[in-house]
Formats: structure tokens, C-alpha cells, sequence
């Protein structure tokens, strides 16, 4: 989709008339920024069944002026983490987008960094973002496996611009988290997301996207009472993929990016040899302690179970995820 094309997805509406129609019929945009396609086949997974119960579903593309590579050099990806993480932004393409013309706002987001992803964020520095003022919005999340602290931020954004967050619906990758740590790389540096030697394929299977289906279903069972702020739209439903042992490294992984994040940033505003040394060091650093972090963490929760359960219990209650006892 190009910019060009937005005014033929969120058509002008022509009259009082029109409008009183449109909003009988339902309407729902998806706000979707994906590099593989994989988070458009989520949404698009997630909505069909909205479409079938005779809902309108429109798809708004977030396009970023300045176009992120894909497949990433190890530079440029490295190179976003600041302004990633420290929640900055992009600028984005202009639209003839009218969220005000829609009951609900679906932003369907993948996580850069323990964050959602700058284009992503830019719609929070765009009208759009304002436009989201009292609207009832749910996020869709297509990710690796670690996601709590971009959907802590997200929340934080959505409340910011006065939108009323109703609900999330999380997938992630299939395979092993062990695997992912060699997989997903692949695939963002190479572009190629096939198995190889005893790995298995990177990012989400077909069957797994299948299981969106039920949860547009209740969206759409329950859209009035919804939007309306009635009900939930996900009850008895548990729509968020968890990796348990990865929610731990995910909130303190989380938490060392931060001053990581103004690390960086200050070497490369003196910019040189100071910025180009920093770059370096700093990957050195992430591929190195992520490991070892998480490793750690995870071996801390066999040993320390009590402390640690009542860290990541205090997360996931603040933001609604179902869980084992």
C-alpha cells in the first residue's frame, strides 16, 4: 500500500445520510506497520471473522517518510535503538485517515527492542494518534516471544492520547525461545526465515494465525457492548500467548535498556570515532548480556520461585494476562 492509496481505503464520507449508514454498519480500523507481512496476515487472521458478522473492516498502512531497510544491515538496526526505545518515533506519511469514523481502532504492532516499533509510535507524534481521544482501542501483537514491556508502553501511549484500551490479542513465534535467539536475527539480517542445520523456521505458523479467528468472532459478537465500554471482548478467552520463563528477562531486559538507550544516544550526538566505537561496543553488549540475562534469570526462577512470581505476577495483573497458578 502507498500513501497515495489511503483515500481509496478510508473513503471521504458524502453526506450526513452516508454517515448514519456508516455507522450502522460498524466500522473498524487497523492501524498495521509490518517489514514481512507477517502482522498483516495476523490482522488480516483476526478481522475475517469480523468481516463475515458484517462488520467494515478497513486497513490503514503506517508508512514512514524515511523507509526502514529489509533485511537490516547490523549498523542501521543497532542504529534505531535509541530513539526505539526511548520511545521517539518517526514521521510518517500523510493520510486522509479519519479515525473519528470508526467505532473501534485495531493497532496491530511488533516489538523492536522490548518496544512497539518506531512507525508505530509515530502515529502517537501524527493527528491520528490525537484523533484516538475516547476511542475504544484493542492492540494485536505479532512478536518473537517477549512483548510485556512494549504492551506496558503501548497501554502508556493509548491512555496518553486519550483512547481507551479494551484489549489485547498476543501470537508469537512457534519454535523454542532457545531457537528464536538464532532464528529471528537471521531473518531480520538476511531476510531468510526457513529452518536450517537443527533449527526450526522463524516466526509464526499458518495454524497458529488460524487461532486468531475466535477472538474477531467475540469482538464481533459483543461490538456494541464494547465499544460502548459495557463489556470486555475477550471474556473466558485467553488471548495472549505467554512464555513464562521469558516474562522475567522480558521486564528487566526491559529496564536495562533504558539507560543503555541514553548511553548511546549521547555517544553519537559528539558523533566520529566516539559514536562509531560506541555502536560497536553497544552490540557487543546486547548479544552478549541478552544471553546471559536471560539465562540467569531463568535459573533465578527455579531457585528463587517465591520473589520472583510475585515480580512477574504484579505485571501481568496490571495488564489483565490470564496464567497458570
Amino acid at each position: 500500500m502507498t500513501a497515495g492509496a489511503a483515500s481509496d481505503i478510508l473513503p471521504a464520507v458524502a453526506d450526513t445520510a452516508d454517515q448514519t449508514t456508516d455507522r450502522k454498519r460498524r466500522r473498524v480500523l487497523v492501524l498495521w506497520y509490518s517489514q514481512t507481512g507477517q502482522l498483516r496476515r495476523a490482522a488480516e487472521a483476526l478481522t475475517g471473522t469480523m468481516r463475515d458478522a458484517g462488520l467494515q473492516v478497513d486497513f490503514q498502512e503506517l508508512i514512514p517518510r524515511r523507509p526502514y531497510p529489509f533485511p537490516w544491515s547490523m549498523r542501521d538496526f543497532l542504529s534505531v535503538f535509541p530513539a526505539t526505545v526511548q520511545g521517539r518515533g518517526c514521521d510518517l506519511e500523510p493520510t486522509t485517515l479519519s479515525v473519528e469514523d470508526y467505532d473501534l481502532v485495531v493497532i496491530a504492532y511488533t516489538v523492536w527492542f522490548l518496544s512497539p516499533s518506531l512507525p508505530t509510535q509515530g502515529l502517537f507524534n501524527a493527528p491520528p494518534g490525537e484523533m484516538l481521544a475516547g476511542k475504544p482501542v484493542v492492540t494485536l501483537i505479532a512478536c518473537r516471544n517477549m512483548w510485556i514491556t512494549a504492551e506496558e508502553k503501548m497501554r502508556r501511549l493509548i491512555a496518553a492520547a486519550g483512547g481507551r484500551h479494551v484489549g489485547t490479542v498476543a501470537v508469537v513465534d512457534d519454535g523454542p525461545a532457545w531457537a528464536s535467539f538464532v532464528t529471528t536475527p537471521r531473518w531480520l539480517l538476511t531476510g531468510k526465515s526457513g529452518p536450517f542445520l537443527f533449527f526450526p523456521r522463524a516466526g509464526i505458523s499458518d495454524a497458529t494465525m488460524e487461532k486468531l479467528a475466535p477472538f474477531g468472532a467475540a469482538l464481533a459478537s459483543r461490538f456494541d457492548d464494547v465499544t460502548s465500554g459495557r463489556a470486555v471482548p475477550f471474556e473466558s478467552l485467553d488471548t495472549m500467548a505467554l512464555d513464562p520463563p521469558m516474562v522475567l528477562p522480558d521486564i528487566v531486559i526491559g529496564r536495562l535498556f533504558a539507560p543503555a538507550a541514553r548511553a548511546l544516544a549521547g555517544a553519537r550526538e559528539r558523533g566520529g570515532a566516539t559514536a562509531a566505537v560506541a555502536l560497536g561496543v553497544f552490540g557487543a553488549w546486547l548479544f552478549s548480556s541478552v544471553v546471559v540475562v536471560v539465562v540467569a534469570l531463568i535459573v533465578a526462577q527455579l531457585t528463587l520461585r517465591p520473589l520472583t512470581r510475585r515480580v512477574v505476577n504484579r505485571h501481568l495483573d496490571r495488564l489483565g494476562v490470564r496464567r497458570d497458578a
